[in-house]
């Protein structure tokens, strides 16, 4: 699977609402919906240099 070749400065972000990430969602996501993205992205992800992986359905 993708996610074990992931560097140890990844971060999976799952975009879809609340809702669809608790229906089920992928191993060590985190649910962070589109319309806050952008407000949250900058706490949730402290250094530039990491690398940042977003899903949706």
């Amino acid at each position: 699977m993708i996610l074990e070749h992931l560097p140890g400065n990844a971060y999976l972000i799952d975009v879809r609402t609340p809702e669809e990430y608790q229906d089920g969602h992928v191993s060590g996501a985190q649910n962070i919906p589109l319309d806050e993205t952008e407000e949250v992205i900058l706490t949730a992800v402290p250094e530039k240099a990491d690398v940042i992986i977003v899903y949706c359905r």
